[in-house]
């Protein structure tokens, strides 16, 4: 269907996915949901013991200091530093990556168990945390957040920032400002507890599963405001209160909404289904997004919002007007609570 169309009744079809959409590499957002229900290594961290809560570290010779959400800092700059998983190339965004030996897709998430909130990168596959690094470390960190030395094998201490390490490696001191520390397992944070319990109350936690039917589907709308868009470069680009339109199919796969487009190279959807019908999904391309969000009603109709780059530097915000799938509601993508 080609893009900017007229007004469009949505069709549904059930098709199986190709052989190059299973292959294809992913870029997905993993949801906690289904992550937790893995069996996977149990995180620890540094506790202060007075406070309870997980403290920075790092280890001998790195130059960098991890926090306790699992990113790493130059502390002389306060810049991030990139993790990734063990052979593998990041993408532009930092949020996904690829192993070009193994065809490895990875995403980095919430780490899969019901502890702090860390972030791991995790094999989409899988759905389990791999080992990672970062350049010039030498060392590469194992999903229980340990790290070893993978050319002996051998474990790398580490220990809170400032602080001395007992012989055993299971406490630590800082002389400087009396603090004792503790290696144990990774609290979770209350409010993350009640967040979750509250999701679960108001039926709006992600969707796990996925049948992998593919659903067409179709979207309209009013361009309400624009970002940039400025000068004659970008006179032809829409103006507010003209319409616009997107198309393609839609599936759930591993807990994961797919979407394809028809404005290349916006045409690659990926992001999350909740168990009322909501989504959102987002499509990059060159640091540039296009974000489709809103809700699958019962009747399958379609309403929210679309982000539409026109391209670089010109990007539309689109109410959505018109959107359905025929007689299917979003339990037609086979998703389970």
């Amino acid at each position: 269907m080609p893009k900017r169309a007229g007004i469009a009744i949505l069709m549904l079809a059930f098709l199986a996915p190709s052989a190059a959409a299973r292959t294809a590499r992913a870029q997905v957002l993993i949801p906690r949901a289904a992550l937790i229900a893995q069996a996977t290594p149990t995180r620890h961290c540094w506790i202060d013991v007075k406070t309870g809560k997980p403290v920075r570290t790092s280890f001998k010779g790195s130059g960098y200091e991890q926090e306790p959400d699992g990113s790493w800092i130059n502390p002389r700059t306060g810049e991030k530093v990139a993790t990734s998983p063990v052979g593998s190339d990041v993408s532009v965004d930092g949020k996904t990556a690829f192993n070009p030996t193994t065809g490895q897709n990875y995403a980095r998430g919430l780490c899969p168990q019901q502890t702090a909130r860390t972030y791991c990168w995790i094999d989409v596959k899988t759905g389990k945390p791999v080992r990672t690094s970062f350049k010039g470390s030498g060392y590469e960190q194992e999903p229980d957040g340990s790290w070893i030395n993978p050319r002996t094998g051998e474990k790398v201490a580490t220990s809170p920032v400032g602080s001395e390490l007992s012989a055993d490696g299971k406490t630590a001191f800082n002389p400087a400002t009396g603090q004792n520390f503790a290696r144990e397992l990774c609290p979770r944070p209350k409010a993350q507890t009640a967040r979750r319990q509250r999701r679960h109350r108001s039926g709006t936690s992600p969707l796990a599963g996925g049948n992998l039917h593919r659903i067409y589907y179709y979207v309209q709308g009013t361009i309400t405001s624009r970002d940039g868009c400025k000068g004659e470069f970008y006179s032809a680009a829409p103006k507010v209160g003209g319409t616009t339109n997107e198309a393609g199919d839609m599936w759930l796969s591993g807990g994961v909404l797919h979407a394809t487009g028809s404005d290349t190279p916006y045409n690659n959807y990926v992001g999350r289904l909740s168990s009322d019908g909501s989504f959102t999904m987002r499509a990059e391309s060159n640091g540039v997004a296009a974000t489709i969000q809103g809700r699958i009603a019962s009747d399958g109709a379609i309403t929210g919002t679309y982000v539409w780059p026109f391209m670089k530097g010109c990007i539309d915000h689109v109410k959505l007007t018109k959107g359905s799938h025929l007689d299917a509601s979003w339990t037609a993508l086979g998703g389970r609570k």
